[in-house]
C-alpha cells in the first residue's frame, strides 16, 4: 500500500495498475463456465474495489485508488453465481454513503434474482441492524441507520413489481421474525419450576411454555407470527441451516420476476431437480444444552419429511462464527485440490451460521456429537475413578493464581501445582475410541479419522489465531471419529489480551494426544500436520486475498475491548446441575456452553458484544479500525511464511516448534484454570 508522501506520479501508477488487474480479473470472470480460479479472481475484485473505498475515506495505509466508478459497471457484467462468494461483504457495504450505493444495489438485485436464497437472508439480517431484546437495549445503542435503509432499499428494490419476490421476502422476514421472539424468550424460570419438579432442565420443554415477548419486543423482531404460528407450509423460504443448491443459471433482466432459470417461478429448487428444501413447519418442543443464556434446540421440517436439528441463540453476535466458516469453507477448497491432503481425507468440519440481528441467529446442530469435555468427565469418573474430579483439580490451580489485582503470578508455584493435577490424573481419551470402535480394523480406522482431523484443525486454528480451545469447544462425532470445532469468537491471536494470555498455539494436551495411540505426535499426525500446512503456506495468497476481503468489511470488529476480556475469563454460577450432568454434551451443537464441573469460560463473548461496543461501532468500517485489522492480516502472513522472529522456518520446523509449544508444560500449566490443561 502506498505510503504518505509518496510521489504523485507513484499513485498515479498504482490506479493504473489496479484498474488493469480488475478489466483482467472480470475477463477472467466473464469468460467461459465454471473455472478453477473463478473464486480466487473474484476475491482479488473485491479485495482491490474495498481496499479502494477504504482509502478514500481516510486510511493512511492505503492510496485512493479510485476504482469504485469502474468496479460496479464491471461487475454488472460478471455471472451472478460468481459473485456468491463476497455476497456478504456486498451486503455489508450497503448504506456506507458512496456515490456507487446504486450500482451495487443493482448489483446485488441481480444477483438475488438468480439466487434468492443465498442473497435475501443477509439482507434481512442487515435490514434486523436495531433489532434487540429488552434487556440489550443501552444508551450505547446507535444503529447505523444508513446500513438498516440501504438494506431496506435494497430488498424494496428486489420485491418491486416482482409478485413472486416480494412473497419470498415476507416469507424470510417473518421466518426471522419467529426464531428471533425464541431467542430472546428467557427460558430460565421455566428451567427453575421444572428443576423444583424433579424434572430433568434440558427438556423437552413446550415452546408455547416460554414466557410471552413484551409488544416491543415483538414489534422490535419484525412483528410476525412466532415460529408455531407461521401457518401452511411455507412456499419459498428455505431450511435456513441448509445450503441452498447452486446453479449456473442465465442472469435475470432489469425486469424479471424469480426466477430468470425457471419459468416456474419457483427459483433454484426447480432448476436443480428440487433439491431445495423448504420449511414445512417446527416441532412443538425444545431442549437446552445449558449455559448462561440458556440457547434452545429445536427442530424445522423440511418439505422432504426430514426434521433438520437446530440451535437459537439470543444475546450473541454469531457474525464472527460465520465468517470463521467462511474462511474454513475456502480451506476446504484448497485442501481438495491438494493430492496428498486429498488422499489423506483431510478437511475441517464446518456447519452453516445464520445471523438474523445483531446478537441473534440460528446454527446448524452438529448431530451425532459430544463435546470432549463432557465425555472427559464421564471417562476419568469411570475409568480412573481414583483420579482426582475435576473440580479438585481447578482448585489446585486456582490456589496458586494470584488473589488480588496488585499482586505477581507466581509462575514457579502454578507449574508446580500443574504437576502436582497431572500426578494425580491420567489421560483416558484412548478409551473413547476403544468403548464406540471394539473391533480392531474399525478402531484403527477411526483413530486414524481422529488424529487427522485434529492436526488439519491445529494448523488451520494455529494460521488464523484461533484461541478459546476449552474443551467443551471441541466437538467429537460418534460416527467418524472427527473432532468439530465451535465457538470461534476468539481468533487472530486475540487470546492473549486475555487476562490471563494464551499461551499455546492449539490444543494438544494430554488426553487429546492420548487418542492418537502410541506414536503419540509424532507419525500420522505430525505428517498430517506437515501436510496441511504446506497447502496453508503454498495457497498463502489467495488466504490473505479472503482476509483482505474480511478486513474491509464495515460489519466486522477486529478487537476485543478490556471489559469483555474480563469477563471471559470471569468465573461465574452455571445453571443447576439436575438434567444436564452427564447428558449435556451428548448430541450437542455448535455452540455448547461450558459445563459448571470443568469451570469453562464464560460464555461465548462476540467481538464488540451490545453495552460494549458492537451497537455502538455498528458503522464503523475498516477505516477506523485499519490498524488492528491491518495487524491481524500481518501476523497470518507472517505465520504463512513460517517466519518466526527474523527466523524462516520450513514446513517441517515451523510444525516441530509448534507441536514443542503446544505440548510444553510450562505452557500448559500457565493457561488459564477453566481451559482444562490437564485433560
Amino acid at each position: 500500500a502506498a505510503r504518505a508522501g509518496q510521489p504523485a506520479s507513484a499513485l498515479v501508477t498504482r490506479r493504473v495498475w489496479a484498474r488493469g488487474a480488475l478489466h483482467s480479473h472480470t475477463a477472467c470472470l466473464r469468460a467461459g463456465g465454471v473455472g478453477e480460479h473463478d473464486a480466487a479472481s473474484m476475491l482479488r475484485v473485491a479485495a482491490l474495489w474495498f481496499g479502494s473505498r477504504e482509502s478514500a475515506n481516510g486510511s493512511k495505509n492505503g492510496s485512493p485508488l479510485g476504482c469504485d466508478e469502474e468496479v460496479l459497471p464491471l461487475l454488472r457484467r460478471v455471472p451472478a453465481w460468481k459473485l456468491l462468494p463476497v455476497v456478504p461483504q456486498l451486503v455489508s457495504r450497503l448504506g456506507s454513503g458512496a456515490p456507487a450505493d446504486a450500482e451495487l444495489t443493482a448489483v446485488l438485485v441481480r444477483v438475488a434474482l438468480c439466487h434468492p436464497h443465498h442473497v435475501v437472508p443477509a439482507l434481512v439480517a442487515l435490514a434486523n441492524g436495531s433489532a434487540l431484546a429488552a434487556d440489550e437495549l443501552t444508551a450505547q445503542f446507535r444503529p447505523d441507520t444508513a446500513k438498516l435503509e440501504g438494506a431496506k432499499n435494497t430488498l424494496d428494490a428486489l420485491s418491486q413489481g416482482r409478485p413472486r419476490c416480494l412473497a419470498l421476502v415476507r416469507e424470510y422476514k417473518a421466518l426471522a421474525s419467529g426464531y428471533l421472539q425464541l431467542a430472546w424468550a428467557d427460558a430460565k424460570p421455566l428451567m427453575t419450576a421444572v428443576m423444583q419438579q424433579g424434572k430433568p432442565a434440558k427438556g423437552p420443554h413446550r415452546i408455547d411454555a416460554l414466557p410471552k415477548l413484551k409488544p416491543a419486543e415483538i414489534k422490535a423482531s419484525g412483528g410476525g407470527p412466532s415460529l408455531l404460528k407461521l401457518g401452511p407450509p411455507l412456499q419459498h423460504a428455505a431450511v435456513l441451516t441448509t445450503e441452498p443448491p447452486l446453479v449456473h443459471c442465465a442472469d435475470a433482466d432489469g425486469g424479471a420476476d424469480l426466477p430468470a432459470c425457471s419459468a416456474a417461478g419457483e427459483g433454484e429448487d426447480d432448476a436443480a431437480g428440487g433439491r431445495l428444501v423448504r420449511v414445512s413447519g417446527f416441532h412443538t418442543t425444545f431442549t437446552t444444552p445449558g449455559g448462561i443464556n440458556l440457547p434452545k434446540t429445536i427442530e424445522c421440517r423440511g418439505c422432504d419429511g426430514r426434521a433438520y436439528p437446530q440451535l437459537v441463540k439470543g444475546r450473541d453476535d454469531l457474525r464472527q462464527d460465520a465468517v470463521m466458516q467462511q474462511l474454513f469453507t475456502r480451506v476446504n477448497g484448497l485442501l481438495s485440490r491438494h493430492a496428498p491432503a486429498r488422499a489423506r481425507q483431510l478437511a475441517l468440519r464446518t456447519y452453516r451460521v445464520v445471523p438474523l440481528a445483531p446478537t441473534a441467529g440460528v446454527l446448524e446442530w452438529v448431530a451425532g456429537t459430544i463435546t470432549m469435555g463432557s465425555w472427559l468427565v464421564e471417562g476419568h469418573a469411570k475409568w480412573r475413578p481414583a483420579d482426582w474430579p475435576q473440580k479438585r483439580c481447578r482448585e489446585r490451580l486456582a490456589a496458586e493464581q494470584p488473589q488480588g489485582a496488585s499482586k505477581r503470578r507466581n509462575e514457579q508455584g502454578i507449574v508446580g501445582g500443574y504437576r502436582d493435577v497431572c500426578q494425580h490424573i491420567k489421560p483416558v481419551m484412548h478409551r473413547w475410541l476403544l468403548e464406540n470402535w471394539p473391533q480392531p480394523a474399525t478402531w484403527h480406522e477411526q483413530r486414524v479419522r481422529y488424529t487427522r482431523s485434529f492436526a488439519v484443525a491445529s494448523m488451520a486454528g494455529h494460521v488464523v489465531g484461533l484461541g478459546d480451545r476449552h474443551p467443551s469447544n471441541v466437538l467429537l462425532d460418534e460416527h467418524t471419529a472427527e473432532a468439530v470445532m465451535i465457538d470461534l469468537g476468539i481468533a487472530f491471536d486475540q487470546g492473549k489480551l486475555l487476562p490471563t494470555p494464551e499461551r499455546v498455539p492449539f490444543r494438544l494436551t494430554r488426553d487429546v494426544v492420548d487418542g492418537f495411540g502410541v506414536c503419540a505426535v509424532e507419525g500420522t499426525f505430525r505428517r498430517c500436520a506437515e501436510v496441511a500446512m504446506g497447502v496453508l503456506r503454498g495457497s498463502a495468497e489467495q488466504l490473505l486475498t479472503l482476509l483482505e476481503v474480511l478486513l474491509h468489511d464495515p460489519l466486522y470488529k477486529w478487537t476485543l475491548s478490556p471489559t469483555l476480556a474480563l469477563k471471559k475469563q470471569a468465573d461465574r454460577p452455571a445453571l443447576p446441575a439436575p438434567g444436564l450432568s452427564g447428558e449435556q454434551g451428548r448430541q450437542t451443537g455448535p455452540a455448547a456452553e461450558p459445563s459448571a464441573e470443568l469451570g469453562g469460560y464464560e460464555e461465548h463473548v462476540a467481538l464488540g458484544i451490545v453495552g460494549e461496543g458492537y451497537a455502538a461501532d455498528m458503522g464503523d468500517g475498516a477505516g477506523e479500525n485499519s490498524v488492528d485489522a491491518e495487524h491481524a492480516l500481518l501476523v497470518v502472513r507472517q505465520k504463512l511464511n513460517g517466519r518466526v522472529g527474523g527466523t524462516v522456518l520450513a514446513v517441517d520446523a515451523q510444525v516441530r516448534q509448534l507441536i514443542a509449544q503446544a505440548i510444553d508444560e510450562r505452557n500448559l500449566a500457565l493457561m488459564y484454570p477453566g481451559w482444562s490443561a490437564w485433560l
